[in-house]
């Protein structure tokens, strides 16, 4: 690219004032940025400070737009999370990055210490991993109701039978939600899965 004006190669970018400018001459060859304001029209005897100012507002002009678009982004993202909360119910809260990236956004506050459980008892996890992800009925429970299974399991195989309270407590489900589990793992011990 040339100057118009004398011809020389060294044409410079100056993107804080939105021009290109020969370093020669210093005339002002193209502009950057389109100017959307009203501002005093660019002269061509006064040199590049006619447009500056117009061109400055329109940059910031561009700025507090970008800056009103993502806090209406954000506005928007908390009435949800909002929204969402509101409709949780007891012991379960909202998964912000569920929410973000998708997923199951509805968290009980007691899985991650059952996740916490089962990194640190290994026969809890193999029984849950071999005996209830295994088998479709079973598998088919929410997490904190497999993990309930797997205690039962557990327990039928070292004590003989299950302590209901003990699991409640753990896991977090209900009683009744608890002695419903166990008949079903008594329904399929008929089933020999155990």
């Amino acid at each position: 690219m040339l100057c118009p004006v004398c011809g020389a190669e060294s044409l410079v970018w100056d993107y804080e004032r939105g021009y290109i400018v020969c370093q020669s001459c210093g005339a002002v060859v193209e502009q950057l940025f389109e100017e959307h304001c009203f501002a005093k029209p660019m002269s061509t005897n006064s040199g590049s400070e006619a447009g500056i100012h117009s061109v400055r507002m329109g940059l910031e002009k561009k700025k507090r737009y970008l800056r009103e678009r993502a806090l209406k982004e954000k506005s928007s993202f908390l009435k949800r999370y909002e929204e969402l909360s509101s409709r949780a119910r007891k012991n379960v809260v909202v998964n912000v990055n569920a929410l973000i990236n998708g997923g199951r956004v509805f968290v009980h506050v007691k899985e991650r210490e059952l996740h916490q459980l089962l990194s640190e008892d290994h026969e809890l996890r193999e029984v849950l991993e071999k005996v209830v992800e295994s088998d479709p009925v079973l598998s088919s429970r929410t997490f904190r109701g497999k993990v309930a299974l797997a205690m039962m399991i557990k327990n039928f195989r070292t004590r003989g039978a299950p302590c209901i309270d003990e699991v409640c407590k753990v896991t977090g489900v209900s009683k009744t939600h608890a002695r419903r589990l166990l008949a079903l793992l008594r329904r399929r011990a008929r089933t020999e899965i155990i």
